[in-house]
C-alpha cells in the first residue's frame, strides 16, 4: 500500500514538471539498444524518409528525419526518431517512435512504445501501448488490443476502444471511450464523457479533493481516493537520501583529498565563469548523446555518455556542498585544516537541504548550484588536461 501510494504521487508530480518523457526514453533506449544490431535492419537517415504505398519491408526499419512518413508496410519493427512521424501504412511488430508530432492512422501489430510532444492515435495497435507527451489523443477510430500506459499534460479518449486495462497518469483527462478492463488514474482533473465505458472499475488517485458534480457523466462503479502527501515518508527519504550523500562524500574527499582541495580553490576563482560554461554543458551534453542515440550506430557511446553525465551531476552536487560550506567555515575559521572540509561537507549538505525547500528561490538556488557545479569540474578537468600536455610536449629538461 504504501509503495503504491509513492508510486502515484511520483507519476502526476512526474508528468506536470515534464521529467516522464526523459525517464521512459532513457529505460527504452537501454532495453532495445542491444537487440537493434541482433537481426538485418534498413538504415534510412535523411531529412524526409518516406516509404511509399506499395513497399514491402521485410527487416526492421530503423530511421531517424525530420519527417518520416510510413505509407506501405514494415515487416518487422520500426525505430523512428523524428519532428514528425506519421504512420499510414502499417508495422508488422513493434514500433519504437520519438518526435515532435506522432501520428498512427494505419496500424501497428504489437507494442508501440516511445514519447512526444503530441501524439494522435488514429488507428489500431495490436499490443500494448507504453507513451508519454504533452498531449496525447485517441480519436474515434482508435482500437488498442492490449493494456494502455500512458502519462501527459492532457490526454483525451474521444470514443475510442482499449480491449486491456488502463493505467494513466495526467494533468488533466477527458474520457469518452471504452476500455475493456479496470482504469486506474492518477489526475486532479477528469471529466467522463457519455460514451465512457470500463470493463471492471474506474479509480481515480488525486492529491486534491474531488466533486462528483466536476466529473461529467460519472460512470456507476467509480472509486475515488483523496490522498494527501504524508510528512513522515518524505521527512525519512530526506534524511536517508543527506545522510547517503554524506558518507559516499566522505569516502570521495578521504580518498581524492589533494583534487577536492585544488578543486575548491579553482571553483571559487571563476565563479561565473563556471555557471556560464555550466550551463552551456548543461545543453550540449544531452544534445550530443541524442545525436549518438540518432545514429544508432553510437548508441554505446550514447550509454557511457549518459553514464559519465550522471556521476559528473552527482560528484559535482557533493562538490557544492562543500565549497558552500567551506565559504561558511571560513568566515569564523582563518586557518583551515584538513578536517575543515569534512565539516564543510557536513554543513553544506545541510544548508542545501534547508534551501531546497523554500519555495521559488529554491528552484533557483538549485540551478544555479548545478551549473556551477558541472561547470567547476568540466573547467577543471579542461585545464588539467592542458597543463598535462604543456608538460608532455616540453618533455625532459
Amino acid at each position: 500500500m504504501f509503495y503504491d501510494i509513492i508510486i502515484g504521487e511520483h507519476l502526476i508530480k512526474t508528468v506536470q514538471r515534464g521529467y516522464m518523457r526523459f525517464i521512459i526514453s532513457l529505460i527504452i533506449v537501454l532495453t532495445v539498444s542491444s537487440a537493434l544490431f541482433a537481426q538485418g535492419s534498413d538504415y534510412r537517415f535523411a531529412d524526409y524518409v518516406r516509404i511509399q504505398i506499395g513497399d514491402t519491408i521485410s527487416v526492421q526499419v530503423i530511421t531517424g528525419a525530420e519527417w518520416i512518413e510510413v505509407e506501405g508496410h514494415i515487416v518487422n519493427d520500426l525505430y523512428a526518431f523524428g519532428k514528425q512521424i506519421t504512420i499510414d501504412g502499417s508495422v508488422g511488430d513493434d514500433a519504437v517512435l520519438f518526435g515532435e508530432v506522432i501520428t498512427i492512422r494505419g496500424s501497428v501489430g504489437d507494442m508501440v512504445a516511445g514519447a512526444g510532444r503530441t501524439i494522435v492515435i488514429d488507428g489500431e495497435i495490436g499490443g500494448d501501448l507504453i507513451m508519454a507527451a504533452k498531449e496525447i489523443r485517441f480519436t474515434e477510430n482508435a482500437h488498442v488490443r492490449g493494456n494502455v500506459s500512458a502519462g501527459a499534460e492532457t490526454i483525451y479518449f474521444n470514443g475510442n476502444r482499449i480491449d486491456g486495462a488502463v493505467r494513466l497518469a495526467a494533468k488533466r483527462a477527458n474520457l469518452d471511450g471504452e476500455a475493456g478492463g479496470h482504469v486506474l488514474i492518477y489526475s486532479n482533473d477528469v471529466v467522463f464523457g457519455n460514451a465512457y465505458r470500463d470493463g471492471g472499475r474506474t479509480r481515480i488517485v488525486s492529491t486534491e479533493p474531488l466533486y462528483r458534480d466536476n466529473l461529467g457523466n460519472i460512470p456507476p462503479n467509480l472509486e475515488l481516493e483523496v490522498r494527501q502527501p504524508g510528512i513522515f515518508p518524505v521527512l525519512m527519504f530526506q534524511i536517508w537520501f543527506y545522510l547517503s550523500l554524506l558518507v559516499t562524500g566522505i569516502v570521495l574527499l578521504t580518498l581524492f583529498f589533494p583534487t577536492a582541495s585544488d578543486l575548491q580553490r579553482f571553483s571559487t576563482e571563476r565563479f561565473w565563469m563556471n555557471i556560464l560554461t555550466g550551463f552551456g554543458m548543461f545543453i550540449l551534453i544531452p544534445l550530443a548523446i541524442i545525436l549518438l542515440i540518432i545514429l544508432v550506430l553510437t548508441i554505446p557511446l550514447a550509454v557511457i555518455l549518459s553514464v559519465l553525465y550522471g556521476l559528473t551531476l552527482f560528484i559535482s552536487y557533493l562538490m557544492v556542498a562543500m565549497i558552500l560550506g567551506f565559504q561558511f567555515v571560513t568566515w569564523f575559521v582563518a586557518d583551515p585544516k584538513k578536517s575543515t572540509y569534512y565539516w564543510s561537507l557536513v554543513l553544506g549538505l545541510i544548508l542545501i537541504a534547508v534551501l531546497n525547500n523554500v519555495p521559488f528561490i529554491g528552484g533557483l538556488f538549485s540551478i544555479l548550484l548545478l551549473f556551477f557545479g558541472i561547470g567547476s569540474m568540466g573547467r577543471y578537468g579542461y585545464e588539467r588536461y592542458k597543463e598535462k600536455q604543456a608538460v608532455m610536449e616540453s618533455g625532459p629538461e
